[in-house]
C-alpha cells in the first residue's frame, strides 16, 4: 500500500459527497489496475486512516510529452467548478441531482495535488464502478480474447431492445447535462464508458480528455466514432483539435446505434472516407444502397440489419437518418443532446396497468377468485404471493385468509404496482338442526332447534312453505303427516348454500275394528278363515298357542288348517303403540285313527310248526274281530256323525 500526501492548498472537493470535503492523505493500492494515455487507475483504500463509505478509484494523470497531465488536470478542476455550481441548482429547483444520474457515476469527486515517493503527483478520484457488475462497453465490441467478446456480445445484444434503449437514455441524459453544465466531453469512444447489463445501465469515466466550451481545444486522436469534421482536423496533422457541441452530437449517435446494433450505422461500406462518403450521401439516403455498389458489402448482414432497423421505434430511425444523412456534412443539422433525450424518453415508458380486478372482493375461505389484468409495456408481470404471471391475464387463486394481491409489471424503464384486496369469508357452518321428537304421537306437538354461524339468510322449508328465521332459535311443531324439515343456510358471499334436513314422523294409535273366525268348530283336516281390519299398525303379527308367529303384515284374512284345539290372537305395532287382539279359540275335533296291525313273518321257512286245530281257531278270531269292530264304531257321548254333518253342511238333518 502507498500513500499519496496531499497539498491542502490544491486539495478540491466537487462538493457531491461531504465525505471528501477535508483529506489531507489518501492510500492506495501498490499497483494500478488500470492504465492509459493520461495515467494510472488504483484502488483506494483509505482517506485519513479511515475506509470511505463510498469507494474511489484514484487516476494519477501522466504527462504523454504534450503536457497531457496539466492540460488534464485543469479541465478537471474546471470541471468541477461547473458540477458544483451545477447541482446546486438542481437542488433548488427541486430536480433530479447529479448523484442520480446513472451516466454520470463517475463524476471526479476530489482533486489533488501531493506527494508519492517523494514525487510530485497529480490526479482525481471517481466512484468505483465494481467489476462483478459493470464491464467496459469495449470488451463487448472490442476486446482481444475472441471468445470472450464473442460471450460479451452475445450476452449484450441477446438483452431486450428496450432494456439496451435505458442504457441508450443513460448515455443521452449524461451528455444533456455535459451540456448544460458548459462541458465537451470530445472523446467518447468504447473504451470510456461502463455497461452494467443485469440493471441496464451505462456510465462514463474519463473527463479529463474532455474541453471546458470556454477553450474548445483537445488532444486528439483517431477513432470510429469521431466526427467527420474531426476526422478532417486529425489528418492535417494538428496536435489540438478544435471541438464544439457538434462533437458529442454525433459520438452520441454512432454510441446510440452501437447500443443498439453491433457495428457502426455505415458498416456495409467498405470505405469510410471522406470522398467516399460524399459520393454516397450524393447517390443514396442512408440506410439505402445499390448492393452493386462497388463500395458496398456485408450483403447477408445488410438485409439483416434493413429488417431490425424498421423495428426500431420511428423516432429513432429518424434520429440516425437525420445524424447521417444531413448531419454528416452539417454539423447544426445533427440532434441536440435534448432532441436525442426527448427521442429515447418518449419511448421509456413504464409499464401502464390499465386493470387489475377479481370477479369478487371476497370469497368464502378455501374457495377461490380470479383475478384478472390488463397491462401494456410490460416485459414481465409478478403479482406477490402467486409468482410470474407473464404471458397470461388471469389466474384462479384460492385462499384461507384475507389477502391483498400486488400486481408488479416491469420493464427496462421502470415498474408500475397495484394492489386489490380479497376478503375471506368465514364458511357457513350449522351447528346444530334437530327435533327434540322424530316421532311424536297424532295431535301432540314436538319442537324444532336449529344453530348456525357465517350467514346471510336462514330459511326453513315445510310442508310447502318457507320461514326466514334467525340465526339461532326454536319452532314449535304440530304436523299431522310425516313431515320432512329442510334448513338452508345462505353464505356470507350471498350464493353459497348449506342445508341439513331431517323428517318428524307422526304416528296414531292403532284402531282395532274387527278380527274374527268363520267357524269356531272344525273337524281336523277343514280349513278355517281368519279375517280383520286393523289400523295405524306397521306390522301385523298372528299369534298362536301351537304355532310360531306369522307376519301378516299388509293382509287381511289367512286360511289355516288347525290340527287340534287352539286359540289365535293378533300382535299389531306402529314405531309408537303396539296392541294384542283378543283370543278367537278354535275347537278341533281329531279323525279316529286305526292302530297299526303287527306285521306278520313271511315265508315258510318263518312260520313255526304247530298242530292246530281249525275249528277252534275259526271260532276264536270271528268272536275276536266282532269285538273288536264294536269298540271302533261305538258312538261317543259327544260326538255323532249327524251333529258334525249338520255343522259342516248348515242343514238340520233328522234320524
Amino acid at each position: 500500500m502507498k500513500t499519496i500526501q496531499l497539498n491542502n492548498n490544491l486539495y478540491k472537493s466537487t462538493n457531491l459527497n461531504n465525505e471528501f470535503d477535508n483529506i489531507n492523505h489518501i492510500d492506495i493500492d501498490d499497483k494500478p489496475f488500470a492504465s492509459g494515455g493520461f495515467g494510472e487507475v488504483y484502488l483506494c483504500k483509505s482517506a485519513n486512516g479511515k475506509k470511505l463509505k463510498s469507494t474511489q478509484v484514484i487516476k494519477v494523470l501522466l504527462d504523454d510529452g504534450t503536457g497531457s497531465d496539466e492540460r488534464g488536470f485543469n479541465t478537471i478542476r474546471r470541471f468541477q467548478d461547473e458540477i458544483s455550481k451545477y447541482n446546486q441548482k438542481l437542488k433548488r429547483n427541486n430536480k433530479k441531482t447529479l448523484d442520480k444520474v446513472n451516466g454520470l457515476g463517475a463524476l471526479p469527486q476530489f482533486s489533488f495535488e501531493g506527494t508519492l515517493n517523494n514525487k510530485r503527483v497529480i490526479g482525481y478520484s471517481a466512484n468505483l464502478l465494481e467489476s462483478n457488475k459493470w464491464i467496459e462497453f469495449d470488451s463487448v465490441v472490442n476486446d482481444a480474447d475472441l471468445d470472450k467478446r464473442k460471450r460479451f456480445k452475445n450476452e449484450f445484444y441477446n438483452l431486450s431492445v428496450n432494456h439496451r434503449l435505458k442504457m441508450a437514455y443513460d448515455l443521452v441524459e449524461a451528455f444533456k447535462h455535459l451540456g448544460d453544465m458548459n462541458f465537451i466531453y470530445a472523446d467518447l469512444n468504447p473504451k470510456n464508458f461502463f455497461v452494467n447489463m443485469n440493471e441496464g445501465k451505462l456510465c462514463l469515466i474519463d473527463y479529463e480528455g474532455g474541453a471546458i466550451n470556454d477553450n474548445p481545444e483537445i488532444f486528439g486522436k483517431p477513432g470510429d466514432w469521431l466526427a467527420p469534421e474531426i476526422q478532417e482536423q486529425l489528418r492535417s496533422g494538428k496536435p489540438l483539435i478544435k471541438v464544439d457541441f457538434n462533437t458529442d452530437t454525433w459520438a452520441v449517435a454512432i454510441g446510440v446505434h452501437f447500443i443498439l446494433f453491433p457495428f457502426h450505422p455505415l458498416f456495409f461500406l467498405k470505405t469510410i472516407g471522406r470522398d467516399e462518403m460524399n459520393n454516397y450521401l450524393s447517390k443514396y439516403k442512408y440506410p439505402l444502397i445499390d448492393k452493386k455498389d462497388n463500395n458496398f458489402r456485408e450483403p447477408q448482414a445488410y438485409d439483416w440489419y434493413i429488417e431490425r432497423l424498421k423495428q426500431l421505434p420511428s423516432g429513432i430511425i429518424k434520429a440516425f437518418d437525420e445524424t447521417v444523412n444531413y448531419g454528416y456534412k452539417n454539423p447544426n443539422k445533427r440532434l441536440s443532446y435534448k432532441q436525442w433525450h426527448q427521442a429515447i424518453s418518449s419511448l421509456m415508458t413504464k409499464p401502464i396497468v390499465k386493470n387489475f380486478s377479481s370477479n369478487s372482493s371476497s370469497v368464502l375461505s378455501g374457495k377461490s377468485v380470479d383475478l384478472f389484468w390488463d397491462v401494456e409495456e410490460f416485459e414481465s408481470i409478478n403479482i406477490f404471493g402467486i409468482g410470474d404471471v407473464t404471458g397470461k391475464n388471469s389466474i384462479s387463486v384460492s385462499t384461507t385468509q384475507s389477502t391483498i394481491y400486488k400486481l408488479t409489471a416491469e420493464n427496462a424503464f421502470g415498474k408500475a404496482e397495484q394492489e386489490i384486496r380479497i376478503e375471506v369469508l368465514a364458511l357457513p357452518k350449522i351447528n346444530e338442526f334437530r327435533s327434540k321428537q322424530h316421532k311424536i304421537e297424532f295431535g301432540k306437538s314436538t319442537d324444532l332447534k336449529w344453530d348456525v354461524d357465517n350467514t346471510e339468510k336462514v330459511e326453513l322449508f315445510f310442508d310447502g312453505t318457507c320461514d326466514v328465521v334467525n340465526n339461532r332459535g326454536e319452532k314449535n311443531i304440530e304436523p299431522q303427516k310425516d313431515t320432512h324439515y329442510k334448513i338452508v343456510v345462505t353464505a356470507l358471499d350471498g350464493k353459497t348454500k348449506i342445508e341439513s334436513e331431517l323428517t318428524v314422523s307422526v304416528f296414531k294409535k292403532i284402531e282395532l275394528i274387527d278380527f274374527k273366525s268363520d267357524l269356531d268348530f272344525v273337524v281336523e283336516s277343514l280349513p278355517i278363515k281368519l279375517s280383520w281390519e286393523i289400523k295405524n299398525a306397521t306390522k301385523i303379527f298372528l299369534c298362536s298357542n301351537n304355532d310360531e308367529e306369522k307376519d301378516v303384515t299388509n293382509k287381511t284374512s289367512i286360511t289355516l288348517k288347525p290340527k287340534k284345539n287352539q286359540y289365535f290372537y293378533l300382535r299389531a305395532n306402529n314405531d309408537l303403540f303396539e296392541i294384542e287382539t283378543k283370543k278367537i279359540n278354535i275347537e278341533v275335533d281329531q279323525l279316529p285313527r286305526v292302530p297299526l296291525l303287527p306285521q306278520l313273518p313271511m315265508g315258510e321257512k318263518l312260520l313255526p310248526k304247530i298242530d292246530l286245530s281249525f275249528t277252534q281257531l275259526s271260532d276264536h278270531i270271528i268272536e275276536t274281530s266282532f269285538m273288536s269292530f264294536d269298540k271302533i264304531v261305538k258312538p261317543k257321548k259327544e260326538f255323532t256323525l249327524l251333529d258334525t254333518l249338520n255343522k259342516v253342511l248348515g242343514k238340520k238333518w233328522k234320524r
